[in-house]
Parts: structure tokens; sequence; C-alpha cells
């Protein structure tokens, strides 16, 4: 393959993820609080959430695994679909059930949805470039999704604030426009995502059987690698700090504004700026990377400074504590996941990758579906308050293990921005250059 295709495979890469995630951050300002305003309470909201994660948790594995066989485009289509059904079911619903359907799917479309895209961009770049900077275009698509979450967030709150029929529900325009911007996103992921995947030679091939090999391959590398098993570990304990961020800022914003509607245009606003300066976090992780001596330090000091932006919502009262602490935690949640994840990437091979991706996803809902139900009961008994406090603690305690990480050799070729301190990632490069 030439350069031309390199630069194409990250083209369509960085258009199909902007598509993705905007219906995505037309959510965010108004999905708890559309729950709260239909009747649930906060530990109702908290349990749904964890119905989510379970249903990622039972499902994560399998649909990697699918993934890894069959291919990225068929998963993602049907993931697609699913999102669809979800939003469609939560747009006009009254009654719990159907918000217990609606968060049941809404999980599954999580499990297939994480890993194929970008194991479709790694594996791609690497087939044009056997020595892709792939951490260079993880960075670019979070930049993207960043924009895309932002800008996507402001859109909702400002469609919250539109006239609708009275026969409607409350806050059910956003959930209409994401609807239908989600049906544009499976229109490009049908063109744009190319895709040559050989079937197996031999009339036994069977995808259910093949994708259970590749499981059970993928959970020997566990076994076999500590680096893995920490990176695992990691997103155990951030799916339980992240959770209680997304359960608990807008409604803590609503309570501090003290009205609906003003603070879920607040949220939006915050959330928008959020994810812009998170992609800034996202574009400048090269960097850190360069000033901490590796990408393993840069982890480090990224999931400290989340939980940092999480207590910062806590020590300061008011709305400002919140802004300012919501703010600190996405400046920095962009530079650490481009580093979790290369290190994810540079650990495994293209064999396993979705479904390696699915291991972190799923390690990470598993944490999600724990601490929903548990921080929900904690917010609604002690306040929001605790629960933001709690969450901080949780994204800390994962710093640490990072160390384990940077324990032994990588499972693909470095990029230049990749070829960093020997000594702590355990790789046989010449340390980073200077700026």
């Amino acid at each position: 393959m030439s350069l031309d295709d390199a630069r194409r495979v990250r083209r369509r890469f960085i258009v199909l993820s902007a598509t993705r995630w905007f219906p995505v951050g037309l959510l965010i300002p108004v999905l708890t609080v559309l729950l709260q305003e239909r009747g649930m309470t906060v530990a109702t909201i908290g349990l749904l959430s964890g119905l989510s994660s379970a249903m990622v948790v039972l499902f994560e594995l399998p649909t990697g695994g699918l993934a890894d066989t069959i291919g990225r485009r068929p998963v993602l289509l049907v993931a697609g679909l699913l999102s669809l059904l979800s939003m469609s079911l939560i747009s006009f619903s009254e009654a719990t059930w159907l918000f217990v359907l609606a968060w049941a799917i809404e999980g599954v479309y999580r499990a297939l949805d994480s890993g194929p895209l970008e194991s479709w961009f790694v594996d791609a770049a690497q087939a044009a470039d056997v020595d892709a900077d792939i951490e260079s275009g993880l960075a670019a698509e979070s930049v993207v999704i960043s924009a895309a979450l932002g800008g996507g967030a402001l859109l909702g709150g400002v469609l919250a604030l539109v006239p609708t029929p009275s026969a409607w529900p409350a806050l059910a325009l956003p959930i209409v426009v994401a609807i239908v911007l989600r049906i544009v996103d499976l229109a490009f992921l049908w063109h744009l995502l190319d895709e040559s995947r050989a079937r197996p030679a031999g009339s036994g091939w069977s995808p259910i059987r093949d994708s259970a090999r590749t499981i059970r391959d993928a959970i020997g590398l566990l076994r076999v690698s500590g680096a893995l098993c920490a990176l695992a570990a990691i997103e155990l304990f951030w799916g339980a700090g992240m959770t209680g961020v997304e359960i608990l800022s807008g409604l803590r914003m609503v309570d501090l504004v003290g009205d609906t509607e003003q603070g879920v245009l607040a949220y939006a606003v915050t959330a928008a700026v959020a994810w812009g300066v998170s992609g800034a976090g996202a574009a400048v992780a090269p960097w850190v990377a360069r000033r901490t001596g590796s990408w393993v330090r840069a982890a480090i000091v990224a999931r400290i400074a989340q939980g940092v932006g999480v207590a910062l919502a806590v020590v300061i009262a008011g709305p400002i504590g919140l802004v300012l602490g919501y703010l600190g935690f996405y400046l920095v949640h962009g530079t650490a996941n481009v580093a979790h994840y290369g290190l994810v990437h540079r650990h495994t091979t293209a064999a396993h990758r979705a479904t390696m991706v699915s291991v972190n996803s799923l390690t990470s809902r598993l944490g999600g579906m724990v601490a929903a139900p548990a921080l929900g009961a904690l917010a609604g008994g002690q306040g929001l308050v605790a629960g933001f406090a709690v969450s901080a603690v949780l994204l800390v305690l994962s710093a640490p293990l990072y160390l384990f990480a940077s324990r032994g050799r990588t499972a693909e070729p470095l990029g230049p921005v990749a070829q960093i301190d020997t000594q702590l990632v355990g790789l046989d490069h010449t340390k980073l250059g200077a700026e």
C-alpha cells in the first residue's frame, strides 16, 4: 500500500468517528434529567445505568470476538441499528419497563460498538505502513470525538429549550434529532468503511466457533501478559469513577441552578466546553508523553489529574466548583485515553485487537455496573457531593497500576511518537527525542 492509502484510511477513520459520536453528544445534557423529569429517582437512574453496564459485561467479549472473526463493518452496522432502537424507545417512553428495555438494548449496542472502528483503523493503517504512528491517529480521533460530543451536547441543550407539541414528553426533541443523525452515521459507515476479510479455508468455518476461539486466545494473552492484566484492571477503577461523573453531573447542575431548563442549558454549555478541552488534551498527548518521559508516565499523571478534577467539584462550592471540576476532569480525559489505548494496542496483535479492546471495555463497564447503583444510592442518601468524592478516589486508585503496564515487549512495531523511554516501557527502541 502507499502513503495515499494510509492518508485515506485516516481521513475515513476521522469522519466515521465524528458521525458515530455526534448523536451521543446530543444525549449528554438531557438524558439523566429526562429520566428525572419522567418520574425516576436518582437511585433508579443508577440502577438503569448499572443494567446497561451489565449488558455490556455480558456481551462485550462475544461481540469483540465476533468483530475479529466476521469483520468490523457488519458488527458496527448492527450496533448502529440497535442504537436507533434504543433511542426510539427513550424518546417517547413514560413507562419504567420501556426504559429498562431501552437501557438493556443500549448496553448491547455499547458492547458491539466498542473496538471495531478503532481496530479497523489500526489494522488498515499498519497494512498501509508497517511503521504507522497509530498514537497520532488515535489522538486525532480523540480530538474529533471530543468536538463531536461537545457540539452535540451544545445542540442538545439548545434543543431542550425549543417548544414542542404538548403531546410530546419532556426533552424528547434532542433524542429525535439524535435518531436522525444516527441514520446519517449508518449511511456513512456503509459507504466509507472498506474491509476485505477472507473467509477461513475449509467447510467447517463457523463465526460462533471461531469467535469463541478468538476469545479463548485473547484470554490466554491476559494470562501471560501482566501488562494487559494491569491495563484491564485500570479500566475497572476508571469505569467506576467515570460512571459517577456521568450520572451525577447533570443532576448536580440542575440542583445548583434551581431550574430544570436553565440547568440543562448550563450543563450543555459546560459539557460542550469540556469536550473541547478534552480534544485539546488528546491533541497534546504526544507532548505530555515527551515531557513526562514515556506514555506510561503520561497515563499516570493523567489519571491522577482526573481524580483531582472531580475533587474540585466537591471542594469548591456552587456551580463554579462543578464547572471547574468538570472541565479539569475532561482536560486530561483525552490524554488519558490516548495513552491507555496506545499501550493496549502495542501489547496485542491484529488477530485479537478488537477482542482485547473489548476486554478493556468489559472491565470498565463491570466497574460501572457495580458503581452505578452504589453511587446512585449514596447520592440519594448522603447527597450528590458524597457521590463525587467517592468517584474521585476511584479514579486516582487506578494510576499506580500503569507501572505494571510498563513491563514486557509489545506485539507491534512502534511509530515515531511511541518510541519512548525504553527503561519504563521495556522496548528495544531509542528514547524519544527533544521537542
